[in-house]
């Protein structure tokens, strides 16, 4: 979820109608992990009021009312809850109640109403302090609350750093103003980076926030079969790839295609496929009742 007035906002909106097919199988699979954790808990009772920030298209959200939840799904993108709203539910009897809200602040919600929060790869833009404190308010004495950000890179190994390396590599040095910009705030650590970094910054910053860290693991949830050209579809949905691949010439363009695929190829199994398995901070706590 972006900050308000966040430079990365326009990404959003950018991202947003590829989101969905294109990157939304790879998150549905990471999003399902994340509801079995709950669900190995027994914390998924049918009818429990769940809160799902930084949603994006509601793939966690549609998980949840799947299993019988009523779930208020939040983003700061309007792009991404305009997708969300228009995507159909399949077998849930509710649909998530999809709302533009800051996940700093959750202004709106009423003290102690949900028993469950979630979050899948929605926070990173965020300020942890602030989402604490929010969340704390939120949820009821003894509510849970189950998180995932993403892990250390393998610089070596993970799809995706072979694709930005080749990329920077065709990158252009000269690119537009707008393009510029861009490129200097991404390279802004931000406040979660800088603040949660690995299981004990998780379990430090949640505890001195009122909360009990029941378990916290640097994993591979999941093992992600694709092959390099739906890899690389997934990778360059992501608008500050894709305006990087959009700003080069024809020619350009192709030479960064022909080299980015031959470099996945590489790492593909006998099949053709790539084995994907990317490193998962997840994260369950329970709000202490005092």
């Amino acid at each position: 979820m972006l900050r308000p007035g966040s430079p990365t906002g326009p990404i959003y909106a950018l991202t947003a109608p590829r989101y969905q097919a294109d990157i939304g199988p790879v998150m549905h699979r990471l999003a399902l992990s994340l509801v079995e954790m709950a669900a190995q808990n027994g914390r998924l009772p049918p009818g429990a009021r769940a809160l799902d920030l930084g949603t994006g298209t509601g793939i966690l959200a549609r998980c949840l009312v799947r299993r019988g939840l009523w779930v208020a799904a939040i983003d700061l993108s309007y792009p991404m809850l305009r997708e969300a709203r228009t995507l159909p539910i399949a077998r849930a009897e509710t649909q998530p109640a999809f709302v533009q809200m800051d996940a700093n602040t959750l202004a709106g919600l009423t003290d102690r109403s949900f028993d469950l929060a979630f979050a899948s790869f929605g926070l990173a833009d965020c300020e942890p302090d602030r989402v604490w404190r929010a969340l704390r308010r939120v949820l009821r004495p003894n509510g849970w609350l189950y998180l995932q950000e993403w892990g250390p890179l393998d610089s070596r190994r993970d799809p995706r750093a072979i694709v930005d390396r080749t990329l920077a590599a065709f990158a252009l040095p000269d690119a537009g103003a707008e393009l510029q910009a861009l490129r200097a705030h991404l390279a802004e650590p931000r406040p979660w980076e800088i603040r949660l970094q690995d299981v004990d910054d998780y379990t430090e910053a949640l505890t001195e926030a009122g909360f009990a860290v029941m378990a916290v693991s640097e994993s591979r949830p999941v093992t992600l079969r694709l092959s390099p050209d739906r890899f690389l579809t997934y990778a360059l949905a992501w608008a500050p790839r894709r305006l990087e691949v959009e700003a080069m010439s024809p020619r350009q363009r192709a030479a960064f295609l022909r080299a980015v695929t031959s470099r996945l190829s590489r790492l593909a199994m006998p099949g053709g496929n790539l084995s994907w398995k990317p490193v998962v901070l997840q994260v369950a706590a329970r709000r202490l009742a005092n």
